[in-house]
């Protein structure tokens, strides 16, 4: 498991309206989680009253400089570690994140194969899995764009 006294992780959530983030963020204090902080990455017709959303940790709003696709590299985080997720989400009762079991405890990050029977089938994953090819002709896996750390 990971150890919240040795790591801090950031929570990123792209968000278009506020009132889904403000809905997550508002209850992240009944969960068990590991995070120490939250970016959230918002148009700039988004309005301040995210700002006042109650929650132990402390909310970053960020007015987006570019396309909502680039958060992943363009949300200012301060901590080692950061996982990634949209205000769709919701944060679950208990947040048990995947760790490798060796000295370094990296994060393990969830895939899905680019193949006929998991990815072909679905335009979305099939698009993205072409899209890497043009950095990646080898590639053979497709990582989603949110639950990632």
């Amino acid at each position: 498991p990971w150890e919240k006294s040795k790591h801090e992780i950031t929570l990123v959530i792209p968000d278009w309206q506020e009132e889904l983030s403000g809905d997550l963020i508002s209850q992240i204090d009944s969960s068990t989680h590991p995070f120490s902080n939250i970016v959230v990455m918002v148009p700039d017709s988004i309005s301040e009253s995210l700002l006042h959303v109650d929650t132990s940790l402390h909310v970053s709003i960020e007015r987006r400089s570019r396309p909502d696709y680039m958060d992943l590299c363009t949300a200012p985080i301060d901590t080692e570690w950061f996982m990634i997720i949209n205000s769709y989400h919701i944060v679950a009762p208990y947040v048990e994140l995947l760790f490798t079991d060796d000295k370094q405890r990296r994060p393990v990050i969830p895939f899905t194969p680019a193949d006929d029977y998991h990815c072909a089938n679905f335009r979305r994953c099939y698009e993205i899995h072409e899209s890497s090819k043009q950095f990646s002709p080898e590639n053979s896996m497709i990582i989603q764009d949110f639950d990632m750390l």
